[in-house]
């Protein structure tokens, strides 16, 4: 996460010194003052664009920025194929990271604040205004009836003043199986 910082922060600084973008433009107030507010997802995934995979850093910095700013699973499975077309096929840890998109795109659909997803654990955070339209949403009425009827225990609603999380027992700490799990849930 840290490399990918850095990289966009240099590109962006190159492009500043040269001129190709300039600070404040108008296009630029519009993409902010547009950009919907994107999910969090912190992870402990293996995800990344490999320099054997990608060996250009400024291509792969590009391919890393188009990815932040996916917003559709229909742009992400453009990415996709312009990954194969480009690139030839792609490993684990390319894969996971696509996951890890799709996952963020559709916590972002629902409105989700941040997910975590660490161990055999994982955890949904919900916005901490108690009036967001999230909280009379088709997820949220799903996952309440969901989590009132289980019985395996896996999940725990925990609310401080602040803000609601529920927190998700995992079955596994197998990668790909956690990510399946977690899209699981997210389209309950």
């Amino acid at each position: 996460k840290t490399e990918v910082k850095e990289l966009l922060k240099e590109e962006r600084e190159k492009k500043e010194a040269t001129g190709e973008v300039k600070k404040d433009t108008l296009f630029e107030k519009l993409k902010i003052a547009t950009k919907v507010e994107s999910t969090i997802v912190e992870n402990d995934i293996n995800a990344l664009i490999p320099k054997d995979y990608i060996k250009n850093d400024t291509e792969r910095l590009n391919i890393y920025r188009r990815l932040f700013e996916t917003q559709t699973n229909e742009e992400l499975e453009l990415m996709q194929k312009e990954l194969r077309d480009r690139f030839g096929d792609y490993l684990e840890d390319v894969e996971n990271l696509l996951k890890i998109v799709s996952v963020k795109i559709k916590a972002t659909e629902i409105e989700l604040q941040k997910i975590t997803l660490r161990g055999k654990g994982a955890s949904l955070f919900f916005p901490p205004n108690k009036e967001h339209p999230i909280f009379t949403s088709e997820f949220f009425n799903k996952i309440i009836s969901f989590i009132s009827t289980d019985k395996t225990r896996k999940f725990n609603i925990s609310s401080n003043k602040e803000q609601l999380e529920i927190e998700v027992r995992m079955d596994s700490t197998d990668d790909e199986k956690r990510l399946e799990e977690l899209n699981k849930i997210l389209n309950i």
